[in-house]
C-alpha cells in the first residue's frame, strides 16, 4: 500500500505475482483488461494463461554482465503443496508434481549459463524444494550429470526431512551448500495452528544432528521464527531466546519475524 500510494502518479500499471501471462500482452496492447484497479492504476495478477513454466528458461545476454562469481536465482519448481496460515503466495496448495521444471530444459539452461558465463552457484527458488523424494531424485540425476560441480541454496521443510531421511544424503551429493527452514515456532500448539506441526524437541534435535553429524559445517543452516503467534506464552518465548543464545546451538542463522497483520483492504 505504501509503495502504491507513494508512486501512484508515476505508475501506469502494477504487475503482482507471476506476470508472464500479462506483461507481454500489456506492452503489445495497453488496452488489456486488468484484474483490478487501484487509484486509476491498472493492476494485473493473472497466474493462468499460455505461459508454460515446465518448459521455460531464463536466458541471459552478454550485456547482462554475468560472471562466475554471480549467484542468480533460478526456479526449478513453482508453488507449494502446503497452505500455511501466514502465507499468501499464489499456487499454494498445488498438487505434488505440478509446476516442476522439465529435466532436459533445466539441464540445458544450467549448461548454457556455465558455458557462457562460468556460473556454478545458484539460489534455487522453490517454495518447498523437498516436497517429494521423487523431485529430489530427479534433480539429483540432473545436477550430478553436469560437466561441473553445482552449488546451491534453497528452502527446505524440516518435517519432510524427518519423514523422508533418504533425501538428506541426496541433497548433499547434488550440491546443497545452504538452506533455510521455516520453523516459525518452538511452541507446539502455535506451530500446529499455522501449519508447522513438528514438535519443538524433535526440531531442535534434528537441527543439531544435521550440523553436528550429518551435513557438518559445509552446509549452512538458517531458520525463521515468528514471535507473537497465538497460544505461545512469554515463558516459551524466553526459552526460545535461551536456545538461540546457547553456545551449543550450531545453527548458522536465526531470523526472527514479529507477527504482523496487514489491513486486507
Amino acid at each position: 500500500i505504501f509503495l502504491k500510494d507513494r508512486f501512484s502518479k508515476k505508475v501506469d500499471a502494477i504487475f503482482e505475482g507471476f506476470s508472464e501471462n500479462d506483461f507481454i500482452d500489456y506492452i503489445n496492447d495497453s488496452k488489456k483488461f486488468p484484474n483490478n484497479v487501484y487509484k486509476d492504476i491498472k493492476v494485473f495478477n493473472n497466474i493462468h494463461g499460455n505461459f508454460n513454466f515446465t518448459s521455460s528458461q531464463t536466458l541471459y545476454e552478454p550485456h547482462d554482465y554475468f560472471d562466475k562469481n554471480d549467484v542468480p536465482i533460478l526456479e526449478v519448481g513453482r508453488g507449494c503443496i502446503f497452505k500455511c496460515k501466514f502465507c499468501g503466495f499464489a499456487l499454494n496448495g498445488k498438487k505434488k508434481f505440478d509446476y516442476i521444471k522439465d529435466e532436459s530444459v533445466l539441464r540445458d539452461e544450467l549448461i548454457k549459463n556455465y558455458e557462457n558465463f562460468g556460473i556454478t552457484n545458484y539460489i534455487l527458488s522453490d517454495d518447498t524444494f523437498n516436497d517429494s523424494t521423487f523431485k529430489i531424485e530427479q534433480l539429483h540425476k540432473v545436477f550430478t550429470s553436469l560437466p561441473f560441480k553445482l552449488h546451491f541454496s534453497c528452502y527446505l521443510r524440516l518435517d519432510l526431512l524427518k519423514a523422508h531421511p533418504e533425501q538428506i544424503p541426496l541433497l548433499k551429493e547434488m550440491g546443497l551448500v545452504g538452506t533455510f527452514f521455516g520453523i516459525e515456532s518452538f511452541h507446539y500448539e502455535s506451530a500446529k495452528l499455522i501449519g508447522k506441526g513438528i514438535r519443538p524437541e524433535v526440531a531442535k534435535e534434528m537441527l543439531q544432528d544435521l550440523k553436528e553429524n550429518i551435513w557438518g559445517s559445509k552446509i549452512k543452516i538458517g531458520i525463521g521464527l515468528i514471535t507473537g503467534l497465538p497460544y505461545e506464552p512469554y515463558e516459551s518465548h524466553d526459552k526460545t531466546i535461551d536456545w538461540i543464545l546457547d553456545k551449543n546451538n550450531l545453527v548458522d542463522q536465526v531470523v526472527p519475524f514479529p507477527l504482523t497483520v496487514n489491513n486486507p483492504e
